[in-house]
């Protein structure tokens, strides 16, 4: 396996997920992180709880995946490396809670703020 990087480093992590695949009505989530080329992670994971929504699924599964994802932004920042991380999700209505930063509606009021973890700061022209 070959491993290339970017210079300066980015750590690019890729996140999907999807709701209520499971027969218990469950959703699953992927996610890979590379630096460039090649997968330093490969991860997909049954939810642990029954989401709502699609929307739900993906702020939940973007949660759940980020706290690995900053385990090794953190090793690779202690070891002496500027490490730029980039999220890449594909659901705008998730994109658009996670920027805010919380609920934007009634119908969305319900996610629990844990959730909102992994709040977005960059511009939208970063996230794909």
């Amino acid at each position: 396996m070959i491993l290339k990087t970017d210079t300066p480093f980015k750590l690019y992590c890729y996140v999907d997920a999807s709701y209520a695949v499971h027969v218990d009505g469950k959703g699953r989530t992927g996610n890979v992180v590379t630096l460039g080329t090649g997968a330093l992670k490969i991860m997909s994971v049954k939810h642990n709880i029954v989401t709502k929504s699609s929307t739900e699924a993906e702020i939940v599964g973007v949660s759940d995946g980020m706290g690995g994802n900053l385990g090794l932004i953190y090793l690779m920042q202690e070891q002496g490396y500027d490490v730029q991380p980039i999220l890449y999700q594909d659901n705008t209505s998730a994109i658009t809670l996670m920027t805010k930063g919380k609920s934007t509606s009634q119908r969305t009021e319900h996610i629990a703020t844990r959730y909102f973890l992994s709040r977005i700061e960059s511009s939208r022209e970063r996230i794909s």
